[in-house]
């Protein structure tokens, strides 16, 4: 099958997550075959992944599009505060960066922000809240946490202490296709319990609060899922990062 074909299969939400993960899967897998190792296969991705892109409509740039200006003071702004000893840019370029424009684009401050799946450390909740956000977040394997602002834990078992209403909730490479296709028992509850994942995070968001998920190909919900719960301002749009943006009707 042909690179084209594969990525616009694992790109498109008509097909299901597995097909679209097992597509994407092959496209690496020949990818390495072709080439015998994966040395240059980031680029080959982004090029491939481009035509196959799902952009934001003029209409919706104006309100949610981020510029390249704007995405560059968010870089800057956060590769000052995450770059230590456990940082990297990487996660800055690839996780944050989209993440902190968006935010800054749809949110003021003091706004409350949860921060689903963090990560090994709450770097980024940390940020937000230098920045007068008040954000907290939770993570099911983290290598840091206090109990005031960062805790271990999933939507299945919020801590008490989360279970109020936010103005955002961020979910940033979590519920992924690919995530969730290759480590199938740590989302075990959420594969099981789509609809009701879906439910528990409505019931979290504040009123005309936003839900945001960033991926790289897609998550595991569908559309028609979600727009029983939520109006559906973006869906898999591109822009840095696959983006679903959501607002509690």
């Amino acid at each position: 099958m042909k690179p084209e074909t594969l990525m616009g299969k694992a790109l498109n939400s008509k097909y299901s997550p597995k097909e679209r993960a097992m597509a994407f899967d092959k496209l690496y897998y020949d990818y390495i075959k072709i080439n015998g190792n994966d040395n240059g296969w980031d680029k080959f991705r982004e090029k491939l992944r481009e035509e196959f892109s799902n952009f934001l409509t003029e209409k919706q740039k104006l309100k949610f599009g981020l510029t390249k200006k704007e995405k560059s003071i968010a870089f800057s702004e956060l590769k000052k505060f995450v770059f230590t000893k456990k940082e990297s840019y990487y996660p800055v370029e690839i996780f944050y960066k989209t993440s902190w424009a968006l935010i800054k684009k749809i949110t003021s401050k003091n706004a409350k922000i949860l921060d689903i799946g963090y990560g090994d450390y709450p770097t980024f909740i940390k940020f937000l809240n230098s920045k007068e956000y008040n954000t907290h977040g939770i993570e099911p394997y983290p290598k840091e946490f206090d109990n005031k602002k960062s805790f271990r834990g999933t939507i299945k078992n919020i801590p008490k202490k989360l279970n109020q209403k936010y103005n955002l909730i961020l979910i940033n490479m979590v519920y992924t296709i690919n995530y969730t296709h290759h480590f199938p028992k740590k989302f075990n509850w959420e594969l099981k319990n789509k609809k009701k994942l879906i439910k528990r995070l409505n019931a979290l968001l504040s009123e005309k609060g936003y839900l945001v998920l960033i991926d790289d190909i897609g998550t595991i919900f569908s559309k028609k899922d979600l727009k029983k719960y939520f109006k559906i301002v973006l869906f898999e749009k591109d822009n840095e990062g696959r983006i679903t943006l959501l607002r509690k009707n």
